[in-house]
């Protein structure tokens, strides 16, 4: 068991050509490894990359949907105004309607036509 090993120049070279054979080998399968996994990998970064383009639009999509509930609210608080403005103003000709049958019915009605005259002459100062 004493026995030195002895290398020839020759074998030398060819350990030398095997270990560069070795790297090479490990280098190929580490790069086919590399692109199996890319390969596998790609449709989950497509997925990621949709999903974000996705998510951007929906945030838009709210953004618009907020503003345009702002929008509304603010016509629903006019619209209850112009609602509440034609109510009254209803009233006022329905009462002025009123006491022109009354009138026209028995002609005795006079102050209640001067009281709705009174009362149109102030809805339409108001307005």
């Amino acid at each position: 068991m004493d026995n030195p090993i002895m290398l020839s120049p020759h074998d030398l070279f060819n350990l030398f050509l095997a270990a560069c054979g070795a790297i090479v080998a490990v280098a190929a399968a580490v790069t086919v490894i590399i692109k199996v996994v890319e390969h596998f990998k790609e449709p989950n970064k497509k997925q990621d990359q949709r999903i974000e383009g996705l998510e951007s639009e929906v945030s838009e999509i709210k953004e618009r949907l907020a503003e345009g509930d702002r929008h509304f609210s603010e016509h629903d608080e006019r619209f209850k105004d112009f609602e509440l403005s034609l109510k009254k103003r209803d009233m006022v000709m329905i009462e002025s309607l009123q006491a022109l049958i009354a009138h026209s019915i028995d002609g005795n009605n006079i102050d209640a036509m001067k009281e709705q005259k009174h009362k149109l002459d102030k809805y339409l100062l108001e307005r």
